[in-house]
């Protein structure tokens, strides 16, 4: 009976995840497809004529081709929009499953007990899925586009490989996410925010160099591939295509205080608990990492439009990784987590 009782304790945890994770990935995912696309559709991005930019966000429309012959061997499945589904659970479910284990070391390099870890892991998984809707389902602009899941996944793991400085990891995911969505390359300023007082010099500039060259090639590369398309987006984008300036539209929504109720709830207001504990994230790391946000906020005034919640998507792993730091790793948590103790020294 005991030998039971401590294989029920081991198992729980996993499948305990296993179980929410799977309920959610499968409910928002569906939630968020059925929302409409903004000019473009799967197919034409699959098929390479969407209008520029949007044609530049290739990775996951390429990989539904490479599928796609295969589309009688998956049950359920008989079109391409299809396939974009199976890539949206997979992107949710590995993005809950990669904020569980890493995020432990990401707010911290102190020793932690697996009660702590566990408490961390659990936090950061329900602030996911507490906040993810305020991005992309419940906005009054809400939009679907293949980039936007993957592009938090790509953060993620940018985020966790730069973390452990395992450049043999982290350079295919930075390539990977360029060809998903061209915001990935805010990765290099967090990499520069996060070490540009502890890193040699030379070494600094070296990895900065390498990932401006990558991004640019890539850029320079679907450009010139997707050259043709160009001709159809000058209607939307400027600079041969390449994005839309929406400078002047942008202060136009910031003049107008109706339009504030999807501006202000970004992170699902988690970015106001975020302000509160940023002093109090004991982290050198994860602080400076984290102001990579507002950065990403003001350089968004240009290129992209601000009523859509999506477009900050990919700074969410930060914003929720910076709450949990300020509660659970800081003067917080004296009162929160230490102030119970864990269940093996509960008095009977």
């Amino acid at each position: 009976m005991q030998a039971i009782k401590i294989w029920i304790k081991q198992v729980r945890l996993p499948y305990t995840f296993l179980l929410v994770s799977g309920i959610y990935t499968y409910s928002f995912s569906l939630q968020h497809i059925i929302n409409n696309t903004h000019y473009i559709s799967f197919v034409k991005l699959a098929y390479g004529r969407a209008i520029t930019p949007f044609q530049y966000r290739i990775l996951v429309p390429w990989l539904a081709r490479v599928f796609e012959p295969y589309l009688e061997l998956l049950p359920f499945i008989d079109h391409l929009n299809g396939i974009r589904t199976l890539f949206e659970f997979a992107s949710v479910f590995s993005i809950l499953a990669f904020l569980f284990y890493f995020s432990p070391t990401l707010i911290t390099e102190e020793i932690l007990t697996p009660f702590k870890r566990n408490t961390i892991g659990w936090l950061s998984v329900w602030l996911l899925i507490f906040t993810l809707p305020f991005l992309y389902i419940i906005p009054k602009q809400a939009y679907y586009y293949p980039s936007d899941i993957p592009g938090i996944l790509f953060t993620m793991l940018g985020l966790i490989f730069l973390r452990q400085k395992k450049w043999w990891l982290y350079y295919p995911v930075f390539i990977l996410g360029v060809f998903n969505r061209e915001t990935i390359c805010f990765l290099t300023l967090t990499y520069v925010l996060t070490n540009w007082k502890t890193e040699p010099r030379n070494k600094l500039f070296l990895h900065i160099l390498a990932q401006i060259l990558l991004w640019v090639g890539i850029k320079t590369f679907l450009w010139w591939f997707f050259y043709k398309n160009t001709g159809e987006s000058i209607w939307y984008a400027d600079i041969f295509g390449l994005f839309k300036n929406s400078w002047q539209f942008n202060l136009n929504i910031l003049s107008n205080p109706m339009a504030y109720s999807d501006i202000v709830s970004v992170y699902g207001y988690l970015w106001i608990p975020l302000i509160a504990l940023w002093k109090f994230i004991p982290d050198r790391w994860l602080r400076s990492a984290i102001l990579t946000v507002p950065l990403f906020h003001l350089v968004m005034l240009i290129p992209g439009e601000i009523n859509e919640t999506r477009i900050f998507g990919e700074m969410l792993p930060l914003v929720i990784l910076g709450v949990v730091a300020g509660i659970t790793t800081g003067e917080f948590s004296k009162y929160i987590l230490d102030s119970f103790p864990a269940p093996h020294k509960q008095i009977s």
